[in-house]
């Protein structure tokens, strides 16, 4: 073999990026980005670096090493650098040296660092505090960590590690779940890009992250079905709280979960929201039932302090989805779409509980403002998934929610009425805001004395005493004539004497005159 022409390498800036140029077999030479170049300088004397190892490598016939020589040279820093020096010199020596001991952090230690809001105190103004990063450690531990958990993040075939990562993931999982571990993966390495700088560029490319294909069908539970919910007892009673909750206010699960007391003002009904997944304080009127749902479920929690959580006691939190299901197979909803996972629908999920919140609402006349002011959505693209399901709503008449506070029988009136004090002492009044009162049925009205009851003959009055109590209030009375001053009133209201009630009763000579209460 002839003497090889010494290749110096060179370097070129196109389009803002540089990249350098080596030659790595006779009248073939390879082009590779450098992220992490600032200048034409620095990208030079990186490629007369790399060449001259390529030389040595074919000055000796080791060909074998060069490409992956020159791949990893492209995106090493100095310290992987110096290691590449030494394999090259125990290659050419006829013996592979290894560039010595793995140092750095791992994809573990890092994200971790990450859910763990390391990150977020470090670099407040970058990286924000994740409220929900219990869902994301969920999915690491779950599909990332047991595959490239102990990897190094400086290490190569970091795309094919992601790939494999991804093709790992059950066939059963959703398209939206598989697109969330791909987000994670992307997420960990943009922070490690910037405001982390451990790496010059992120390894997977643009496109990694799998497209969603056309959108499932949603559910939503209708009224009845969330009062046989809220009204099973089997079920614990923090967790049918928080599915009220959730279904008449329309907040995210992680919302709701991390909401405290102090976030509520139960005097007025009211609840602001100023952390949340969007970045978008918002505050809004609670409706009356779940105020009043709310303060009955502070009393009877012992009205613990503001800055404990509302539902601090609902259970699996790693899992509601499956918790929710399970418990509306023990209320006897046995709807098959809740429960089937189709092509075009999927099976009940917790998030459904605030897709009935919207469609409900907008299938009563609520605006869209109204309904967004809650939910916190953004856009009318978002609420739009959910109109065809509100007209079915909306055809069937399937009306509003029942009142959380007598929809859940710990809860009602009866149970408040229940816990009222014997000894006499005063208790204020817990009636549900705009809560009406129940009617008497047509069987019990005659009961009361109606007018159409006495018509038909009833006697004695049963209404005369509270006639009697009404007038008594307003005028001022002979209490020596009280007795027969009754009488004489159910005689009036027997006859349907004409005249208004204070005409009848001072002809029937009980009132002598009309004074205003002292």
């Amino acid at each position: 073999m002839g003497k090889l022409r010494a290749s110096k390498g060179g370097a070129y800036e196109s389009r803002g990026s540089f990249f350098m140029r080596v030659t790595v077999a006779p009248q073939k030479r390879r082009s590779e980005l450098l992220p992490w170049a600032k200048s034409l300088d620095e990208a030079t004397e990186r490629a007369h670096v790399v060449q001259e190892l390529v030389n040595r490598l074919r000055a000796t016939q080791q060909t074998d090493f060069v490409d992956k020589i020159v791949e990893s040279a492209a995106t090493a820093d100095a310290e992987k650098l110096a290691a590449l020096v030494r394999a090259v010199d125990g290659i050419v020596a006829g013996k592979l040296v290894k560039p010595g001991p793995k140092t750095g952090l791992t994809f573990r230690t890092f994200a971790e660092r990450w859910t763990g809001g390391e990150l977020h105190r470090q670099y407040p103004d970058h990286v924000r505090f994740k409220r929900s990063a219990d869902d994301d450690i969920s999915r690491l531990e779950a599909h990332v960590y047991p595959v490239v958990g102990d990897k190094l993040l400086s290490d190569d075939g970091w795309l094919d590690a992601a790939l494999e990562v991804m093709q790992k993931l059950p066939a059963s999982l959703s398209p939206a779940s598989r697109r969330h571990v791909a987000q994670l993966l992307s997420r960990v390495f943009a922070l490690a890009v910037y405001p982390c700088r451990l790496l010059a560029a992120s390894p997977l490319p643009r496109g990694f992250l799998p497209k969603l294909r056309k959108r499932k069908a949603k559910a939503a539970l209708y009224p009845d079905e969330d009062a046989r919910l809220l009204g099973t007892t089997t079920i614990p009673l923090p967790s049918r709280v928080f599915y009220g909750f959730l279904a008449r206010e329309g907040m995210r699960s992680s919302e709701a979960l991390h909401m405290t007391w102090g976030d509520l003002d139960l005097t007025r009904g009211a609840v602001r929201l100023d952390v949340n997944k969007t970045d978008d304080p918002r505050s809004w009127a609670l409706d009356p039932g779940t105020a009043e749902a709310l303060r009955r479920w502070h009393r009877l929690r012992g009205e613990p302090a503001a800055d404990r959580e509302v539902f601090e006691q609902v259970e699996n939190r790693g899992h509601l989805a499956d918790a929710f299901r399970d418990h509306l197979q023990v209320a006897k909803i046995e709807r098959p779409e809740l429960f089937e996972t189709t092509d075009a629908r999927r099976r009940a999920w917790l998030h459904d509980l605030r897709a009935t919140f919207v469609t409900v609402s907008l299938a009563c006349g609520r605006t869209e403002a109204w309904v967004t002011n809650r939910t916190g959505h953004r856009s009318s693209g978002q609420i739009a998934t959910y109109r065809r399901l509100t007209q079915t709503f909306q055809d069937i008449g399937a009306g509003e929610l029942a009142s959380l506070a007598e929809a859940i029988p710990e809860l009602s009136d009866a149970a408040a009425d229940a816990a009222a004090p014997v000894d006499g002492s005063k208790r204020a009044s817990v009636r549900t805001q705009k809560t009406p009162r129940k009617s008497a049925s047509v069987d019990q009205k005659s009961s009361l004395g109606s007018a159409a009851a006495r018509r038909g003959g009833s006697s004695p009055f049963p209404c005369t005493s509270l006639v009697w109590r009404r007038l008594r209030r307003r005028f001022a009375w002979d209490r020596s004539r009280d007795a027969d001053a009754e009488a004489s009133l159910g005689a009036g209201l027997a006859t349907r004497t004409l005249g208004s009630a204070r005409a009848r009763a001072m002809r029937a000579g009980f009132v002598r005159e009309q004074t205003k209460p002292s």
